[in-house]
């Protein structure tokens, strides 16, 4: 079954490569969706795909934070899209 989620992640979460991190493992594991830096400091991820890989997927961001330090995630289950690739979105300054 295909869902998808929306989180948001405070902490030391920008400048750090954790949009890479994400970007790369969602497009090696077929997920779709997108990241983005919020002008909050915040980083805003909405990922798409099988629960199983998205179960897979939340895991991975538990144990391989890589430099970032999360110091909390919400997480809300949305309706799904569609989305066909994972991408990073820019803010248009």
């Amino acid at each position: 079954m295909v869902k998808r989620y929306r989180l948001l992640f405070t902490g030391r979460v920008q400048g750090v490569g954790f949009r890479w991190r994400n970007f790369r493992y969602a497009r090696q594991h077929g997920l779709s969706g997108w990241v983005q830096n919020q002008d909050d400091g915040t980083v805003l991820l909405e990922i798409e795909g099988e629960e199983e890989k998205l179960k897979k997927f939340m895991q991975y961001l538990k144990n391989n934070p890589g430099y970032a330090v999360i110091t909390s995630q919400i997480c809300e289950e949305i309706k799904p899209e569609g989305d066909k690739k994972f991408i990073i979105r820019y803010k248009l300054w």
